[in-house]
């Protein structure tokens, strides 16, 4: 049976690195489950203490804790998702404009997490545990040219931070080592690549132009091609 005051709609969060008994607590002290000892004999019984997936849970309905032991474990969230695919050659405004047209968030509220290009961008978050590349990034400068252009599905109430953070690690699996070589032997960094790659976007009179450029760049990322990066280049 479901415990008594179910909070339903009420999301519950489960962070990276929380094990069975921390997850029981949560659960316990957001009044989902009645008892922390059942919910853990549950889970252990059936196998699933290593499957029990991080996430913010939403439930529509009250639910037993076998049922709940069984949505953690799946990764059912419960959270409508959002598809939005970010194309070729968007830059930060128009990636902005894409989570405020899909009902996300507002585009200043994406800005504040992702920064402005040409703005100082003091108060930006920490992103570098989502990818080590940022380390080259100078402190204040936007993340334009990091956001890597995909089909990403979203939960509905995802922060701008959250979806940044997303869209950094999938940037991040896509160069493979020997990208991360051919670039270091290039002389150049990755930041100056991608501020390369920005400012040939901004050269290209036409939209169609803009997304072959960006494609040119993005396309040997994700194949792991040879980036072929003249070092004799300056960005200026």
């Amino acid at each position: 049976m479901p415990a008594k005051n179910f909070p339903v709609g009420e999301p519950v969060k489960i962070e990276e690195g929380m094990g069975v008994r921390e997850i029981a607590s949560e659960l316990r002290v957001k009044g989902y489950i009645k008892s922390r000892s059942l919910f853990k004999l549950i889970v252990i019984v059936a196998g699933k203490a290593r499957d029990l997936k991080a996430g913010e849970y939403y439930f529509d309905e009250p639910l037993s804790v076998i049922d709940i032991a069984r949505k953690i474990s799946n990764g059912a969230h419960g959270i409508p998702s959002v598809k939005i695919t970010i194309p070729e050659g968007f830059n930060l405004d128009g990636i902005a404009q894409l989570f405020e047209k899909h009902g996300m968030f507002r585009a200043e509220d994406f800005y504040a997490a992702a920064g402005k290009p040409g703005a100082s961008n003091l108060a930006l978050a920490d992103f570098s545990s989502a990818s080590d590349i940022l380390r080259e990034k100078p402190s204040g400068a936007s993340l334009e040219g990091y956001l890597f252009p995909d089909t990403y599905f979203f939960y509905k109430n995802d922060s701008p931070e959250s979806a940044v953070r997303k869209m950094l690690e999938n940037f991040n699996k896509k160069i493979s080592e020997d990208l991360r070589r051919e670039v270091r032997e290039s002389g150049k960094n990755f930041y100056e690549i991608l501020t390369l790659a920005s400012l040939l976007e901004e050269e290209a009179f036409e939209d169609e132009d803009r997304r072959i450029i960006a494609g040119i760049l993005w396309k040997r990322i994700e194949a792991g091609m040879p980036l072929q990066v003249d070092a004799k280049v300056q960005t200026g």
